[in-house]
């Protein structure tokens, strides 16, 4: 067990003792987001979202922030500051269900979280988001399923029925299906969203796949060396046999040549084939075990614990 999972149970059970003693706790953390990282106009976006998350209207200040991941294109470069973004995105929409109980605002953030996953796997090629990114997403879909139970954090019933009246059957409060897209129509980042708790484990899969496939066609390679091998060795001798003619030999030159050429091929392509087997099967069974099971600190104002996520 490392210890940084230890020390965020700490700071989560520190400020859950905070919050008993002192009887109130600020709604929202810090944001995260370094303004200076991003373009002058981004950074100029940024700083409405911030007003408006400082004066607490955190519904505004978490559109602004994901409108700002549609402007940001996923890439090497913006790694760090996007997730931050998504970050201060999620934080924010939280804070504004914490003190609305609206599900609609939850619903929001994870529109912004799936978007900003998409995004991620396209640019990269890997489901390997940042563990804090992980952690936040895990904290808020345990909060999603509480309030659509009728549990909100505080454990007490949401007067039985979703904010509009009607039972909640996995629409929106618009009455239009959640296909991963945000209330208002369109999806994140530009692609449609689908909501799946299994994005994450499917890349993983398709790695551990595609590795087998290299794997075997890596050892599969290996008879060039062998066939090779007896071809030359063949050629050779008959090349060193008297009785043949000058056309003969030029056929067993020819033959030479091309054993030699098929042995030198297998001793190239077998070993990278099978080095990038092994190495996608690696990678793919590491991003399957990280989306089967997530364990982080939840705090808010209404509750305080260590959340588990898996697949089992």
């Amino acid at each position: 067990m490392t210890h940084r999972p230890l020390r965020q149970w700490l700071v989560a059970a520190a400020v859950a003792v905070t919050m008993a003693s002192t009887g109130s706790v600020h709604a929202a953390g810090a944001l995260r987001t370094v303004p200076g990282q991003l373009e002058k106009a981004e950074a100029s976006k940024y700083a409405e979202g911030k007003r408006a998350y400082e004066k607490q209207d955190y519904a505004a200040a978490g559109k602004t922030f994901t409108a700002l991941l549609g402007r940001v294109p996923e890439s090497p470069a913006n790694r760090t500051i996007r997730a931050s973004l998504v970050l201060d995105a999620m934080a924010a929409y939280q804070a504004a269900y914490e003190g609305s109980g609206d599900v609609a605002m939850l619903r929001n953030g994870m529109d912004a979280y799936y978007g900003y996953f998409r995004a991620y796997r396209d640019a990269h090629g890997s489901s390997n988001i940042p563990e804090s990114v992980v952690e936040a997403r895990f904290v808020m879909k345990e909060a999603l399923e509480r309030a659509q139970a009728g549990k909100p954090n505080n454990g007490t019933p949401n007067n039985g029925t979703p904010n509009n009246g009607t039972p909640n059957n996995g629409t929106p409060n618009n009455g239009t299906p959640n296909n991963g897209s945000p209330n208002d129509g369109t999806p994140n980042n530009g692609v449609a969203v689908q909501a799946s708790t299994d994005d994450a484990a499917k890349p993983g899969t398709t790695l551990i796949a595609t590795g087998a496939v290299l794997l075997v066609l890596g050892l599969g390679s290996t008879a060039l060396i062998g066939i090779g091998a007896v071809n030359g060795k063949r050629a050779r001798e008959d090349q060193k046999a008297p009785g043949f003619s000058p056309d003969q030999r030029s056929e067993f030159d020819r033959r030479g040549r091309t054993a030699n050429t098929m042995l030198i091929a297998g001793a190239i392509v077998a070993p990278v084939l099978a080095i990038a087997g092994v190495s996608l099967i690696a990678v793919g069974a590491t991003n399957k075990r990280k989306a089967r099971l997530a364990v982080s600190p939840s705090v808010s104002s209404r509750f305080a614990g260590v959340v588990v996520r898996g697949r089992f």
